[in-house]
């Protein structure tokens, strides 16, 4: 496991990691928008990016769930 903690934009270049399968990049102060080819990453299976200031994603805003979402399998996650 690797942490790193960078203080700006998420790295395009994150996306030329084709055998990355885990992306944690909580709690770092990132901030503008998630870039979208980062689902791009043919193997990703779990991604987190909470604890940033992402803008630029209003529909991801609102009031919270009032169920659990159901768990996905990774064939799903990778039809989307």
């Amino acid at each position: 496991m690797l942490l790193i903690e960078i203080f700006e934009n998420i790295p395009e270049a994150l996306t030329d990691l084709s055998n990355l399968t885990i992306l944690d990049l909580s709690a770092n102060n990132f901030s503008g928008k998630i870039p979208s080819n980062l689902s791009m990453i043919p193997g990703l299976v779990y991604f987190n990016v909470s604890g940033n200031n992402f803008d630029g994603n209003k529909k991801l805003c609102g009031k919270p769930l009032d169920r659990k979402c159901e768990e996905m399998t990774k064939q799903q996650h990778r039809n989307n």
